[in-house]
């Protein structure tokens, strides 16, 4: 079983907007957790993963800022091996 977590407001009438385009295959079963309200004035905005990996994909680190597998092992073991 795979489960999915998405974000969405829920409206005084019921009625859930969620952030982002939710394309599913038949019908779900959801749990829906009720959190703080939104602030007034505040626009929870709409996500959209696609944009978030093509802003990615057009503001790339530096070649000069990219660590090797090998040194960001060796940061892993550092951090490790300061619990010690």
């Amino acid at each position: 079983m795979i489960f999915q977590t998405l974000e969405a407001t829920l409206d005084p009438q019921g009625k859930v907007h969620f952030n982002e385009d939710v394309h599913l295959k038949g019908i779900h079963r959801v749990l829906i957790t009720v959190m703080e309200p939104v602030e007034s004035g505040e626009n929870p905005g709409q996500g959209n993963a696609a944009s978030v990996l093509a802003f990615l994909r057009q503001n790339r680190l530096p070649d000069a800022m990219r660590l090797t597998a090998e040194q960001i092992d060796a940061q892993i073991q550092a951090e490790r091996n300061a619990w010690d």
